[in-house]
């Protein structure tokens, strides 16, 4: 009993050490030691990890992170705040501009890691008070961290090669969140692209607890499998009560594959699991090679209003096993609170000729015909050649790929979600400070 005692006590006084909250300052240009103060920076995040308490902000300038021993990986445990884009004397931020604050890693590393490349909190966590977790102006790129069958980076590869000792390509997100009970999250001007995770994940994956809020704002999801953007939920009460609550706003989630050809659970922008609260509005849901929004799950707290959905290779909208068009999610969805003004229109993304020719020639396949019925197949990859300025062809589907999630660079993405469509829907540029 009185282990128990000075246990819970010890517990006590650890969250509430959040009242004394530090911050604390990463350089990959002039970062050494581990002090991480701003006149010492560290020089990666992993060095000051075991640091961190509940309430830290860390504040990390431009440059290029491996994750330290070049692991690729990075693990916080507490609800902290990770800002990024900043200028080495960290007095100007422009987060996809003059300062990106990039987290990669290397592949053929003898330390990789194929976990999360950021793993932010702990459900298990016991915080006294209220509890954030901030990210803010990070770019996730797996471009780096990815194994390719070929140096042409056309193809990932999900085995290990002894011969060149090409690890696999990461079947995780690129940012995960797992908040504790009670916990504001606010994921806001990241860049997540190139990550490969399963259909169960998304490229951008937040885990809600009870009473959980979380605000997912002005993000660019590109060129991801899986999901673009999950919300999950570990809490599911009987009574309904306390479930955590998703907003997203002006996010532009673009080329989401399915996890490979033969894949027919995933390839959705947006996927929603049961037990939570989702608020979507101003976002752009395109190139999808299932859904736009995936509501399989039957989550009945949905609103959509204001998305711009565009070339969803099965339809725009998915509920329990009912695929439904645009126009039937208003009346016909029995799980949406409030459909409005939602529309599907078709974008000019602008992505190298090159890339486009890639993507467009891959081989998708179609193993269930009611697909088809929604959105045909052929009408879909002739809708995307359109929009990627092609030529039109009919499809040509076989059994196997030469082309799967091949690597799209940095600057390339960053243009696909730089200025708002239409000057209404998805996100932009941050501005500089």
């Amino acid at each position: 009993m009185k282990i128990r005692r000075v246990l819970a006590v010890s517990a006590v006084l650890l969250a509430s050490a959040s009242a004394f909250a530090d911050d604390y300052y990463v350089s990959a240009a002039r970062g050494k030691g581990k002090k991480g103060t701003k006149e010492e920076p560290a020089r990666d995040l992993g060095i000051i990890t075991d640091k961190l308490k509940p309430g830290d902000v860390v504040h990390i300038a431009a440059g290029t992170y491996y994750g330290i021993s070049e692991t690729g990986v990075d693990e916080i445990k507490v609800p902290v705040s990770i800002i990024g884009g900043y200028s080495d004397d960290f007095t100007k931020r422009d987060p996809w501009g003059e300062f990106k604050t990039v987290f990669a890693g290397k592949n053929k590393s003898d330390n990789f890691k194929s976990n999360a490349r950021l793993l932010v909190g702990d459900r298990r966590a016991k915080v006294a008070g209220k509890s954030e977790i901030l990210v803010d102006g990070i770019i996730f790129d797996n471009g780096e961290r990815n194994g390719y069958v070929e140096d042409a980076g056309l193809k990932i590869t999900r085995r290990f090669n002894p011969k060149t000792k090409t690890n696999i390509a990461p079947d995780s997100p690129g940012l995960s969140i797992d908040a504790p009970e009670g916990c504001e999250i606010t994921v806001v001007n990241c860049v997540v692209m190139n990550c490969a995770p399963h259909h169960k994940t998304g490229a951008l994956k937040v885990f809600g607890g009870k009473g959980t809020k979380a605000a997912i704002r002005n993000n660019l999801v590109a060129n991801n499998t899986g999901s673009g953007i999950c919300c999950l939920s570990w809490h599911h009460p009987k009574d309904g009560k306390d479930l955590p609550e998703f907003v997203l706003e002006n996010n532009t989630v673009l080329f989401t594959w399915r996890f490979d050809p033969m894949s027919t659970d995933c390839g959705s922008a947006l996927k929603i699991e049961s037990d939570v609260r989702v608020t979507a509005r101003a976002n752009v849901f395109a190139f999808s090679d299932a859904y736009g929004v995936d509501n399989a799950l039957k989550s009945k707290l949905v609103s959509l209003s204001e998305n711009l959905f565009c070339a969803s290779m099965i339809a725009p909208y998915l509920e329990f096993s009912t695929k439904m068009k645009l126009e039937g999610i208003e009346e016909e969805a029995k799980c949406v609170d409030e459909a409005k003004d939602n529309v599907k229109e078709q974008i000019t993304v602008p992505v190298p000729e090159a890339w486009a020719v890639n993507y467009a020639a891959r081989s998708v396949i179609d193993r269930q015909a009611a697909e088809s019925a929604v959105e045909p197949l052929d009408n879909w990859q002739n809708e995307l050649r359109r929009m990627l300025g092609l030529p039109l062809q009919g499809s040509d589907l076989k059994t196997d790929s030469d082309v799967w999630l091949h690597r799209l660079d940095l600057e390339s993405g960053l243009k696909c979600g730089g200025t708002k469509v239409n000057g209404k829907y998805g996100c932009e540029r941050p501005a500089a400070k």
